[in-house]
């Protein structure tokens, strides 16, 4: 299992509680803890139809979408975690 951890300097305003990603051979799980309740979402591996990378001077965000339609954004990852996920996606 891969495990990757949103930075807490980005700018999406989660110091707290980052953007986490966690991919092994059948799925890939995403946790978006918030102050109050938190966000997962479990995608297989087989429903994943593109993912693709937004840079930005520091950081980059990893959207991931399914052949359903559904849109994952996790949001503040090195440059070069941001190519690892994708890598181990596509």
């Amino acid at each position: 299992m891969h495990s990757f951890t949103a930075s807490r300097f980005s700018l999406d305003g989660k110091m707290v509680h980052p953007d986490r990603l966690f991919i092994d051979a059948e799925k890939v799980t995403y946790l978006s803890n918030r102050a109050i309740g938190d966000r997962q979402i479990v995608v297989s591996q087989k429903n994943i139809a593109s993912v693709q990378i937004k840079n930005y001077l520091l950081f980059a965000d990893v959207i991931i979408e399914t052949y359903g339609g559904q849109f994952i954004e996790a949001k503040g990852f090195t440059k070069s975690d941001a190519q690892k996920i994708k890598e181990f996606l596509t």
